[in-house]
């Protein structure tokens, strides 16, 4: 539910964690983590922390701040020892 203050504005927190699996390496940092560590980037897990802003005047619409982190946890799957992330803003409409 979060938190509201002064009746017109909600914040309430959010978190996904599950397993992301792509057909082909992200160029950049994922790619060259492989290269390093010989490993495999295509499937890792995935964490996304968010904040999310909404206000009474506009109940079924959220505005919304996710990272979007992929991570072999230090090894645990792909042998991959580092991970990326994204910010990603977003507007959410609930129906």
């Amino acid at each position: 539910d979060g938190f509201e203050i002064g009746d017109t504005v909600r914040i309430s927190p959010a978190f996904t964690f599950g397993i992301s699996h792509v057909t082909h390496t992200q160029e950049g940092r994922e790619r060259k983590n492989e290269l390093e560590h010989n490993g495999d980037a295509r499937t890792l897990f995935y964490l996304g922390p968010e904040l999310n802003l909404s206000f009474n005047a506009m109940p079924d619409v959220d505005f919304f701040w996710r990272i979007h982190h992929r991570s072999g946890a230090w090894g645990t799957l792909g042998d991959m020892h580092g991970g990326s992330s994204a910010n990603v803003f977003g507007v959410r409409f609930n129906f």
